[in-house]
């Protein structure tokens, strides 16, 4: 998980100057089907691209004003390097989401 966790200090780093090691955190993996998936998180438009099932690779980091920043990670099952999309959620609200590089 050290590519997925570079990406999400990445993010962080260039948007909110944050620096984390994610890696401190655990992985969690979510095998979802699209009908599994909440639209809120996952616009239909992007999802209708995405293949079906995705694989969620999950970790989340809390900073030190108490937020919860939860990132999901979604890749195909069976090539877990190669990321489709990922978003954020913060707070339990969605907050962003882009395409991983």
């Amino acid at each position: 998980m050290k590519h997925h966790g570079k990406i999400i200090e990445s993010y962080l780093w260039k948007n909110y100057h944050i620096a984390v090691d994610i890696d401190e955190s655990g992985w969690e993996g979510v095998l979802l089907h699209h009908e599994e998936i909440d639209r809120a998180f996952i616009p239909e438009g992007d999802l209708a691209v995405l293949p079906d099932p995705l694989l969620f690779h999950m970790t989340s980091y809390e900073d030190e004003k108490g937020s919860e920043w939860l990132f999901a990670l979604a890749s195909h099952p069976d090539d877990v390097q190669n990321l489709y999309y990922a978003t954020c959620i913060l707070n339990d609200e969605s907050f962003t989401s882009w395409i991983p590089n």
